[in-house]
């Protein structure tokens, strides 16, 4: 099966990855949702999954990442982009669902690849040629 399943007030982790540039791209695509009594009286899900991105050093521990600013909620089937930037070394995802009631709220999601952003360190797209770096400006995860 595909991606992952989050239920009620569950808080998850990715494994740690390396940040490819200093800013990119992240989306998270909802597969599905079971929700019961997350209802406001409009019928709206007031229940979401939200995700948060932080960064840390390589030799720094855990507990010590910093959440980048933005987010990415959603609490319908579908897809959720934003941009962040401000990478150190490492990045991961913290996904959380967070619910309104105690009632019953349960999400399957996956990742989808991120889109890095050209590295500002590399310089204009001639130093990048000269240099023989990757001289394509928007790189996806799947490239290594």
């Amino acid at each position: 099966m595909i991606g992952e399943t989050l239920v009620a007030q569950a808080t998850a982790y990715s494994p740690w990855f390396e940040a490819d540039a200093d800013g990119a791209t992240f989306a998270v695509e909802v597969l599905g949702i079971i929700a019961t009594g997350n209802e406001d009286p409009g019928g709206n899900i007031v229940s979401q999954l939200v995700v948060a991105v932080e960064t840390k050093k390589a030799d720094d521990p855990d507990g010590s990442a910093t959440a980048l600013p933005g987010q990415l909620a959603r609490n319908t089937r579908g897809t959720s982009a934003g941009s962040f930037s401000g990478f150190e070394e490492l990045v991961r995802f913290r996904y959380e669902v967070q619910i309104a009631s105690f009632d019953f709220f349960a999400v399957h999601f996956r990742m989808l690849p991120p889109m890095w952003l050209c590295n500002r360190t590399q310089g204009t797209l001639e130093d990048v040629l000269e240099k023989g770096l990757d001289a394509d400006p928007v790189r996806s995860g799947r490239d290594r």
